[in-house]
């Protein structure tokens, strides 16, 4: 049996000498000691600097000494290294949600993303609590993955995160009076004149078709205080930026190549434009759309990283006055169309709406 002090309260405590070099509590204040070698003689204990407590009622019972416990350093540190790794999991999944929030189609599962983290962050904070591990780290993953859900939330609820639309999603443009049908496409179905009128007195009539203003490609559109033209549209291999060095090459493969120009008409205002290409991850509806008369979409063209086609503006300031050119990228279109339309989104020099044009197959030119 081997004795000692404790070093806060001077309790003399005792353990087998099996148990030297452990740490072991105190029964009295708690305090964890380590157990001495047996060799080590136990220190006299010093008389009481005070009088001794009265002694006890027959009526109140003696308190029975709390039995030490012993405890190991490696548990303690695996317990810490577990809310230590519950918490890191549950940042990097915050991280990683409000990385992905804004990403079309992959952002609808970054709420879950953040529930996990949070689910996790929570059992890191219950365990800490549990066996007195520090808390810093289990509270900053909740607050991480709380308020990258919030924001997650927020931008999938107002529509801030655009999910791109195809092709066969889009609806297509109606063919003009006396354009022929592109061969493989359906008639449409025949109606039955009687059937036709009784469902006209039976079900109510739909509300009018809004018509869409397409302007002609030669025209100048003046819309608020700008004024949009088209300047060119080319058939051929664009010219391209390479680099930073900004060294001048030629794509491998045709594309359709639109200029389009805007004018600040106004006189007190200053208009910053941002171009309809569109960035590298697009999170608003700011993206030139082309359509033909058969209602194909055309996708803009991305040549790569530090890639920009020559006359291409990203981004400008526009004062009173002023005009700039930007160069807008598409897919080869079909041969045998007979005309594009141009949307172009007016909140990409402030502003609501759109602008159309309709451009003809004679405007294209072949290079």
């Amino acid at each position: 049996m081997i004795a000692f002090r404790c070093p806060r309260c001077k309790h003399v405590m005792s353990a087998e000498e099996s148990a030297a070099g452990r740490t072991m509590a105190c029964a009295f204040c708690g305090q964890h000691v380590r157990v001495p070698e047996p060799r080590q003689p136990c220190p006299a204990e010093p008389a009481p600097a005070q009088a001794p407590p009265p002694a006890p009622t027959p009526s109140s019972a003696p308190v029975a000494p709390r039995k030490a416990r012993l405890y190991s350093s490696s548990d303690d540190s695996r317990k810490a290294s577990l809310v230590t790794q519950l918490a890191t999991f549950a940042m990097a999944m915050g991280l990683l949600a409000g990385t992905t929030c804004w990403v079309p189609v992959v952002g609808r599962i970054s709420p879950f993303i953040c529930a996990g983290g949070l689910v996790l962050a929570t059992l890191g904070l219950v365990l800490a609590l549990r066996h007195s591990v520090s808390l810093a780290m289990p509270i900053s993953g909740l607050v991480v993955c709380a308020v990258v859900l919030a924001g997650a939330l927020i931008v999938r609820s107002s529509g801030l995160c655009a999910e791109p639309q195809s092709p066969a999603d889009s609806p297509a443009t109606p063919l003009p009076e006396g354009t022929a049908r592109a061969a493989g496409d359906a008639a449409p179905p025949a109606v039955n004149p009687a059937a036709q009128d009784g469902l006209r007195n039976s079900a109510p009539s739909a509300p009018p078709k809004v018509e869409v203003a397409w302007h002609n490609a030669a025209e100048t559109v003046t819309h608020e205080e700008m004024r949009v033209r088209i300047v060119s549209v080319h058939l051929a291999k664009a010219e391209v930026e390479v680099g930073a060095a900004r060294v001048v090459r030629q794509a491998q493969s045709p594309t359709l190549n639109i200029v389009v120009e805007l004018a600040n008409a106004g006189a007190t205002h200053k208009v910053d434009y941002a171009t309809w290409a569109g960035g590298k991850q697009a999170t608003f509806r700011d993206i030139a759309v082309l359509r033909d008369n058969y209602g194909n979409r055309y996708w803009r063209v991305v040549f790569g990283e530090d890639i920009q086609p020559v006359g291409r503006t990203a981004s400008q300031a526009l004062y009173p006055g002023n005009s700039l050119r930007d160069v807008l990228v598409f897919e080869k279109p079909v041969g045998t169309i007979e005309y594009l339309e141009l949307e172009l989104p007016a909140q990409n020099f402030g502003a609501k709406g759109a602008v159309r044009f309709r451009i003809p197959a004679s405007w294209i030119r072949q290079q």
